[in-house]
């Protein structure tokens, strides 16, 4: 006899199985959550550091939940879901004094979701780039226009429906079929892109770093078509950067506020221990103190594919080949840092004179150097731990939300990448770890000469190793975006559907397509898939969206 009944029990309460589970409420089925941490939103966090009186995003930062459809569906502003568009976007600031300062191009429209384009802005940013590489300008003008054009038709089909079966004609198939795109960009790695699109080094350090802030991609990697086709389209501005007002954790109580109003239920400290499978279907879960809890209809995995492969599932049930595929399964954005700074006061970047609005959210800091991004950073990590130089994605917080921050102080981010997690031992980590802020800081004075330890309060350290344990395998990308690991393969080819090899068991983390981010598409998508199969409404229908 079970403890609890539920229509849908989701396996972790991360932004996505909430966005999912929203839907399904909607629907009128009886959902119940449950999480292993004393808090429901995954990687939705916020906490009271470096210092007190400072709220730190613990994980997501760059924030794109506004291009998600529950959103708007549920009204989430009245919820208490508050987004700060900061312009200019972002910036590139190079070791030289010059900068790059490129304005969103894309207008959202929070109340709706509508999206207009920004003409004024496209041709500020042109001008930008221009200054480095008038032909660079121009080959960003050229992908933009076919962006608009049809590309982005496509990418938007892509980001909002479940990838079409592996083995049939993907829409990356369709794309290389029409001719229009050069035959080896599926092939080419991020690097190889970027030495082929552009002539200037600012431009080549600019596509290499923005990818990696996008899935912690290394240039080595060879990533997805799709993500390629809407990176080239968008290094002439795309989408703005939001911030939440009050920490990112405030998008998951948003979201929780609103499934709490549609009858959901939450148990936090309630870890899953297995999953049972009667003839084949799924049929609730085991909690690790013994609870069991009925599921009528669904059960819906929050948590990565190698938990659920070899943990929730008894081995027999999983063939050898996919046990395999899973393992298998790889990341190289555990190799982030995220250093959060508190500080008296903003970095004061030397170049801002000549270059106004370049103290942007989302703000690069780079030599203008692409040889050493792209051939010798990784091995200088693998050898010393740090890097010779930094190639530094910061933010600046406290310069859009005050709040971040005690009156009159800062609240920065610094992001770079290092070497993966394995790579060393957690000895070794922690050594690596206390070099770090002011290796960070030594960098950042080339650039603000006010960023000295006497303007830092305190700093906080996040490593790839720590993301991993406390986010179990997947850390914050949900594994790489990899070709192999993209679309139609994202986490594996039986899986790719949101469904697994065990009937009414689905999958909705960002392991799943299109990619881990902070956009909530995995758990929209993954009620797509579910509404197919169960009839469920067609709230795209419903809300007069083609998607």
């Amino acid at each position: 006899m079970a403890d609890n009944t539920y229509d849908a029990v989701f396996i972790g309460g991360g932004h996505n199985a909430l966005v999912t589970a929203l839907y399904l409420a909607r629907n009128g089925m009886k959902v119940g959550v449950f999480d292993r941490r004393n808090e429901i939103g995954g990687e939705f966090c916020s906490d009271e550091l470096p210092a007190p009186g400072f709220l730190m995003n613990t994980c997501a930062t760059f924030i794109r939940f506004f291009v998600c459809p529950a959103l708007y569906d549920f009204n989430l502003r009245e919820y208490g879901l508050q987004l700060v568009m900061p312009e200019p976007s972002q910036s590139c600031i190079f070791d030289d004094g010059q900068a790059m300062v490129i304005w969103g191009t894309r207008h959202v429209d929070l109340e709706t979701g509508k999206v207009s384009f920004v003409e004024e802005n496209f041709q500020k940013n042109l001008q930008s780039i221009a200054r480095f590489s008038e032909k660079d300008a121009e080959t960003c003008a050229k992908w933009a226009s076919r962006a608009g054009q049809g590309y982005g038709e496509k990418i938007e089909e892509w980001l909002y429906n479940p990838p079409r079966p592996a083995g049939t004609l993907t829409m990356e198939d369709e794309i290389m079929a029409s001719g229009a795109i050069d035959p080896r960009w599926p092939y080419m790695s991020i690097g190889e892109l970027a030495y082929d699109l552009f002539e200037s080094e600012a431009m080549r350090v600019y596509f290499m770093r923005l990818a990696q802030g996008h899935a912690g991609s290394y240039p080595h990697v060879v990533q997805g078509l799709m993500s390629t086709l809407h990176q080239v389209g968008s290094m002439a501005g795309g989408l703005p950067i939001s911030i939440a007002v009050g920490g990112t954790h405030t998008i998951a109580h948003a979201l929780q506020r609103a499934l709490s109003s549609m009858g959901g239920e939450f148990f936090v400290n309630s870890e899953v221990d297995k999953i049972i499978v009667e003839n084949g279907a799924a049929k609730g879960i085991v909690l690790a103190d013994g609870t069991r809890v009925e599921a009528k209809q669904l059960v819906i995995n929050g948590a990565d594919p190698k938990q659920l492969t070899f943990r929730f599932l008894a081995p027999e049930l999983t063939s050898e080949m996919t046990k395999r595929r899973v393992k298998n399964l790889w990341g190289d954005n555990y190799g982030v840092i995220w250093a959060t700074f508190a500080l008296h006061e903003l970095p004061k970047y030397t170049v801002e004179e000549e270059y106004p609005g370049c103290l942007t959210q989302r703000c690069y800091l780079s030599p203008l150097d692409a040889d050493y991004l792209r051939f010798r950073k990784l091995g200088d990590c693998h050898r010393n731990g740090l890097p010779a130089r930094f190639f530094h994605h910061l933010t600046h917080d406290t310069a859009f939300v005050p709040s971040y921050a005690p009156p009159g102080k800062h609240l920065c981010l610094v992001e770079d990448y290092l070497a993966e997690d394995r790579f060393f031992t957690k000895s070794e980590w922690g050594d690596i770890r206390k070099r770090i802020p002011e290796a960070l800081l030594e960098d950042w004075r080339r650039f603000a000469p006010n960023m000295t330890t006497d303007n830092v309060i305190d700093s906080y350290v996040l490593l790839g190793p720590d993301l991993h344990e406390r986010f179990t395998w997947d850390a914050w990308s949900g594994y790489g975006h990899t070709a192999p690991q993209m679309g139609s393969f994202r986490p594996i080819p039986e899986w790719s559907g949101y469904r697994t090899h065990i009937k009414n068991l689905y999958g909705c983390a960002q392991s799943q397509h299109p990619g881990g981010s902070s956009w909530g598409l995995p758990g929209y998508n993954c009620y797509k898939a579910i509404a197919g199969d169960l009839g469920l409404e067609k709230v795209w229908e419903t809300a007069g969206r083609q998607y």
